[in-house]
C-alpha cells in the first residue's frame, strides 16, 4: 500500500473543506456524499502524527459530516 505523503492528505483535506462549505457542482457533492472523501481523510489521519494536518483533517470531516 502507498503510503500518503504529507502534502497530500493537507491538499485533499483543504479540498474537501472548501467545497464542503459552498455549493459545489453535482459531481462534487455526490462525490463528498458517498463516503470516500470521508475514507480517504480518516485513513490519512491514522497515518501521521502531524497536528497540524491532524486538525485540517478533522475540520474537513467535521465539515463533510455536517453538510453531507
Amino acid at each position: 500500500m502507498r503510503q500518503f505523503r504529507h502534502a497530500e492528505p493537507a491538499r485533499l483535506a483543504l479540498f474537501v473543506a472548501d467545497y464542503a462549505q459552498g455549493d459545489p457542482p453535482p459531481e462534487i457533492r455526490g462525490w463528498l456524499r458517498g463516503g470516500v472523501p470521508a475514507a480517504l481523510l480518516t485513513a490519512a489521519g491514522n497515518t501521521t502524527d502531524d497536528l497540524e494536518l491532524l486538525e485540517q483533517i478533522s475540520w474537513a470531516l467535521e465539515l463533510v459530516a455536517r453538510n453531507y
